[in-house]
């Protein structure tokens, strides 16, 4: 046999290889992560956005009216602000305090898949502390509802979008992405 005849990679083949796929990786696992972690936040707003209307059908077919009540204006957990009655760690969180008369049910509560995994890796943040639901599913009064969404780990990608998700006082819900500019959730997302 012939040295010629044989193949093989050179030292040289296997570098360029390497460096290529070196750089294809951190291309596409920065992008391949905020994905992740936005479709945490898009799943997490869906289940909510669930929630809230099986709460106003309830809500309609007994003849309640509920208010909802929430830590304002701060990022929190789902569960220590008030949307989820469950605690990560398994335990019954306590009703907000300056709503606990008008919150007298402990079934009625907006989501009913609390404490899931999805539900840690998101914080919440609701622009108004209470929110009121009357038998026909619409507001007592004449204030909206809007809740904020974001990654847990959000803070790391200022590409990773805040969802939104505004009740007016009809019972009218738009789910979209939070332009903090112009203060407003425009409605859908891609």
């Amino acid at each position: 046999m012939r040295p010629s005849d044989e193949r093989g990679f050179t030292l040289l083949e296997i570098l360029i290889v390497t460096t290529i796929a070196a750089l294809i990786a951190s291309w596409v696992l920065p992008t391949f992560r905020r994905q992740l972690l936005q479709g945490e936040v898009d799943q997490y707003s869906r289940l909510v956005e669930v929630g809230l209307f099986n709460l106003r059908t309830r809500l309609r077919e007994e003849r309640l009216s509920h208010c909802i009540c929430f830590e304002a204006n701060s990022w929190a957990l789902p569960s220590s602000m008030g949307l989820e009655r469950q605690r990560p760690d398994g335990g019954q969180a306590e009703a907000m305090p300056n709503c606990s008369e008008e919150d007298p049910s402990r079934r009625l509560r907006v989501m009913n898949l609390e404490g899931s995994r999805v539900s840690r890796q998101v914080q919440a943040m609701a622009l108004e502390p209470k929110f009121c639901i009357s038998p026909p599913g619409t507001s007592a009064t004449p204030k909206t509802f809007t809740l904020l969404l974001k990654s847990l780990k959000g803070n790391s990608d200022p590409r990773l979008l805040v969802r939104c998700l505004h009740m007016n006082g009809n019972g009218y819900l738009i789910r979209g992405t939070w332009e903090p500019s112009a203060k407003i959730c425009q409605p859908k997302w891609g």
